[in-house]
């Protein structure tokens, strides 16, 4: 098991994780910096946590969650794999552990700030208690259209108040 990181054509860093046999490659939003650029190196330690973890044997999935933030999705477990899960989390049990991974530095105190503020306002009183795995594409665009159609009314009565 190993990960190594590379730039790809736009130059961006990017890892290259060998595992189980099978080349996996992990794009990031990193710019490279050049070899001995703040970017590369933290992504370089990342990318020696990630391979000893591998070497542990823990899944890479959870590995990826753990040292990046994210997954791609072709590398999540299916259902088959997963063998003994019992339900899927639900936003909101799934938001307790998100959140802990969005504070600085990897993300800057005023974006960790907005995050808590709008899921706990906006995302958790009507996602809260949904499975993950309940969480629709079509749910999601009808609740931006609630919230769109919400802002758009509070826009025209505020126009009316003051005459505009």
């Amino acid at each position: 098991m190993s990960a190594t990181v590379r730039v790809n054509r736009h130059g961006f860093l990017t890892l290259r994780i060998r595992w189980r046999g099978r080349d996996a490659y992990v794009g990031t939003k990193l710019k490279d910096d050049g070899v001995d650029g703040r970017n590369r190196a933290r992504l370089t330690a990342k990318a020696t946590l990630i391979a000893e973890d591998l070497r542990d044997e823990v899944p890479i999935h959870t590995v990826l969650l753990k040292h990046l933030g994210a997954c791609p999705v072709r590398l999540l477990p299916t259902s088959e794999r997963a063998g003994g899960l019992s339900k899927a989390p639900t936003v909101r049990e799934y938001y307790e552990a998100w959140i802990q991974r969005q504070q600085p530095p990897d993300v800057r105190v005023s974006t960790a700030k907005r995050h808590e503020t709008y899921f706990k306002a906006v995302i958790l009183p009507r996602w809260g208690d949904v499975p993950l795995d309940h969480v629709t594409v079509s749910g999601l665009r009808e609740f931006r259209r609630q919230l769109c159609e919400r802002t758009v009314r509070a826009d025209r009565s505020a126009s009316r108040r003051y005459g505009t």
